[in-house]
């Protein structure tokens, strides 16, 4: 049943195109019997050649088909720009001079809290040895009071 409906769809739909494009060639091919060709006017005008310079001062704007967005990993204050707008550059080179004062700052933040943790682990170390140290000392001296103990009774 589909496949019956979708062929008398198909062949209605080509009987209309058909009939379309009949029609336009029947309407286009014929032309009205009362018109009438009116001649063009046209103007002619005789060849000079002339001199013309072979600079021509002209003014607009240019842009490029691609351009790209430039950012740093690092936020800060221009210093110095080292390109020029429109200079090609090369992969790695250097556009721009950030003022490298808050890097140092933090630089000098992270410095401190390593020299922090490091003193802090150092402590912890020798906390750790005086304290395996003295569990060594006890240990001995309980296992000698053990032995002198088992000793009598035995």
């Amino acid at each position: 049943m589909k496949k019956k409906n979708k062929r008398i769809i198909i062949l209605g739909m080509l009987a209309i195109i058909i009939g379309i494009f009949g029609w336009r060639l029947a309407v286009v091919g014929k032309q009205p019997e009362n018109a009438t060709v009116h001649p063009l006017a046209v103007s002619t005008a005789v060849v000079k050649q002339m001199d013309k310079p072979l600079i021509m001062p002209l003014t607009g704007n240019v842009e490029g088909l691609t351009s790209s967005i430039i950012s740093s990993r690092f936020s800060g204050q221009v210093t110095s720009v080292l390109v020029e707008d429109g200079q090609q550059v090369e992969n790695g080179q250097a556009l721009f001079v950030l003022d490298d004062v808050e890097l140092q700052n933090s630089l000098r933040v992270a410095q401190n809290n390593v020299n922090q943790a490091k003193a802090k682990y150092d402590n912890v170390k020798n906390d750790y040895q005086r304290s395996q140290t003295l569990f060594l000392r006890n240990w001995k001296a309980w296992n000698c009071q053990l032995t002198i103990k088992l000793g009598r009774q035995v």
